[in-house]
């Protein structure tokens, strides 16, 4: 098992349609196998320093 880490840096106007994007066909495609399932999608505060900041935690089988 892989745990992928990533750090999605946007444009302030590209927030809403990053967000609209991932939750309407990023995460319907990883729900149709059983090779990986998305563990969390989080969005930093603004006022925190990083702000236009989503992380995204992705587990998944194998690295093929």
């Amino acid at each position: 098992m892989l745990f992928v880490h990533e750090i999605h840096r946007l444009m302030g106007s590209q927030e809403e349609a990053f967000e609209a994007v991932y939750r309407d066909e990023w995460l319907p495609m990883l729900a149709q196998g059983d090779d990986a399932r998305l563990l969390y999608f989080m969005r930093l505060a603004h006022g925190t320093g990083r702000a236009y900041n989503m992380i995204t935690l992705t587990a998944v089988t194998d690295g093929r």
